[in-house]
């Protein structure tokens, strides 16, 4: 099978000859090939010659040129920096305080922050490794989107008064900067789908149940991501949910979300994430990328491996891979044992 039809069999719960496996890597690739995270996640043409040396040097079946959370949040405006060969943080929000985001408008993908730079990155990609690897795209999810607007922390505040019904003059602000980057990532979702990627991500870290509880996600994400998911689906792309975190609950949410695909982090038991809802959506992980993927040994990635399968391989909807991004560093022989485990 190729590998976009093993992943399409797998998320469809149909036979495929054998377990897809699919590492996040992303990062990872800008050390393979020697050049640092800031010239990887503002220049398409290293991005996307990072990410094919990635895919051949692992025969990979999905490769996922991905950088950081910004490249989305600039585009209305926020301020992102590289510094000293680490992934980008957020230097300035995009406007001073809830009044001032109904001035705000939805980015173009094709022009504005740093989208452009994974677009054509894909674009390259695709017209390298041709039809049979799977794209994955990135894509920040609205709850994380919205919260580098106004500054993470003065969101989060907002959402918990809001929750226990205080502040309510702060609805109209939260709903339009939840609309405006709902919109933004559908149409960046679209354009990545357009520029030739098979499966779009929405990757929303802050709506992970370490930090938000299961009330406010289904109150201020699962709405968003609904439509996010809704409009991708139509377009034709697989779709895959990404939140970091011990969600074990809102596994149930997680898929009513309407994803295809649902990531399962270290934190979450994979067993019982496959007994709830492994019947609804395909799940990939979840094998801890830092202490077993980056700091493990070859063996000890294998026998991870090995338990993961025998968790969630049978009956299909699964997906091997690792629980969240793969370490810049993580030596190359514990993601080929990785790889390896289905095969064995």
């Amino acid at each position: 099978m190729r590998a976009l039809d093993r992943i399409t069999a797998a998320v469809a719960g149909e036979a495929t000859d054998r377990v897809p496996a699919a590492p996040y890597v992303a990062n990872w690739a800008a050390g393979l090939v020697g050049i640092p995270l800031s010239v990887y996640g503002t220049d398409p043409a290293q991005m996307a010659r990072a990410t094919i040396a990635a895919q051949q040097a692992l025969d990979l079946e999905v490769v996922f040129p991905d950088c950081d959370n910004y490249y989305l949040a600039e585009g209305f405006g926020c301020r992102s920096a590289f510094r000293d060969d680490e992934i980008a943080s957020l230097e300035h929000p995009a406007v001073e305080g809830f009044d001032d985001v109904f001035d705000l408008e939805v980015p173009d993908p094709t022009r504005d922050g740093r989208m452009p730079v994974v677009l054509e990155a894909i674009s390259r990609i695709r017209t390298t490794l041709g039809p049979d690897v799977v794209i994955r795209a990135p894509g920040t999810g609205p709850f994380a989107l919205a919260s580098y607007l106004v500054g993470i922390d003065s969101f989060l505040l907002a959402v918990a008064k809001l929750s226990r019904g205080r502040e309510e003059h702060l609805r109209p602000a939260l709903e339009r900067m939840l609309d405006l980057t709902t919109e933004a990532l559908i149409r960046f979702g679209l354009a990545e789908i357009e520029a030739g990627a098979d499966m779009v991500q929405c990757g929303d870290s802050l709506a992970s149940c370490s930090v938000i509880s299961p009330a406010t996600f289904e109150q201020w994400v699962l709405p968003y991501h609904r439509k996010v998911f809704s409009a991708w689906k139509e377009a034709g792309a697989t779709t895959l949910l990404h939140v970091c975190g011990n969600n074990t609950g809102i596994l149930q949410l997680l898929a009513d979300t309407g994803a295809d695909i649902v990531a399962i982090d270290h934190l979450v038991d994979l067993a019982t994430a496959k007994k709830e809802i492994g019947g609804r959506v395909a799940l990939i992980g979840n094998l801890d990328p830092v202490t077993t993927v980056r700091f493990g040994s070859p063996d000890d990635v294998a026998l991870k491996a090995e338990a993961a399968l025998a968790d969630a391989a049978d009956g299909g909807r699964f997906i091997l891979g690792t629980g969240c991004e793969v370490p810049v560093g993580t030596p190359i022989e514990n993601l080929r044992a990785l790889l390896a485990a289905p095969l064995l």
